[in-house]
């Protein structure tokens, strides 16, 4: 029985006009993006952080011959495949699609911030020296108007609701006559 009274006194009121839904899709248009992301490829040259000095003296010089050569014009990829210490060093350094928060940050501040075909400088971690080259920028597009629509309307209505619930409750405790009687 409250259901049917919300009802007709807070629900059957609300409306959601198409002017309300292209005004919030306008306005709103950024929270419609796809998560950034991007292809990137990578060298490992492998240098734990606990080896003596003459090993990551030997890895630091590996890892600057390779990036001067994947900087003057090499392939990435053959040399990705030739010396890159990592298990994606097969598929010529290839990462795949990242999205922001799914790799290490210290690699992740440079990779977005890299232009496309840009080969980063060297990146040190835990497990070495990385090299790494953005090889795709995705743009980011927001869907097209009626994609969203529906989730637009049902977000405004539920705004609105809200809105209109408060209200009417507020008007019934202004309006409600309470006796206190011991």
């Amino acid at each position: 029985m409250i259901r049917r009274v919300i009802n007709f006194e807070v629900q059957s009121r609300i409306e959601v006009s198409s002017e309300e839904i292209e005004d919030y899709y306008q306005a709103n248009a950024a929270d419609f993006l796809p998560p950034e992301q991007l292809r990137a490829s990578h060298i490992l040259v492998a240098a734990p952080q606990n080896g003596d000095g003459v090993e990551a003296l030997k890895a630091v010089g590996r890892a600057e011959v390779l990036l001067e050569r994947a900087k003057s014009g090499e392939d990435f990829s053959e040399l990705a495949r030739l010396y890159s210490e990592d298990a994606s060093g097969a598929q010529g350094g290839d990462l795949g699609l990242i999205r922001r928060g799914e790799i290490l940050p210290d690699i992740e501040a440079v990779l977005f911030s890299l232009q496309q075909d840009e080969i980063g400088p060297l990146i040190r971690t835990s497990a070495g020296y990385h090299i790494i080259k953005l090889t795709e920028k995705t743009l980011q597009e927001a869907p097209p108007f009626e994609q969203v629509a529906d989730r637009i309307r049902g977000h405004v209505y539920t705004e609105k609701l809200n809105v209109r619930y408060e209200r009417w409750l507020e008007d019934l405790k202004k309006k409600a006559y309470i006796e206190v009687s011991m």
